[in-house]
């Protein structure tokens, strides 16, 4: 399973247009990890706008 920090990076960089492959790349993780936190995420209806800490 992918950590907590993990999940927020993948959620952003999905946000910013990368594919699940380029994200898994990008951060030494499994294609399976990317997909198991976006499917989490979609099921919850969370985006990264909704976790973003922008001001």
């Amino acid at each position: 399973m992918v950590r907590k920090i993990k999940a927020k990076v993948v959620l952003q960089l999905r946000a910013e247009g990368l594919s699940g492959r380029a994200i898994a790349a990008s951060q030494q993780i499994s294609r399976n990890s990317v997909a198991e936190v976006l499917e989490a995420a979609d099921a919850a209806g969370v985006r990264w706008d909704d976790i973003s800490t922008r001001a």
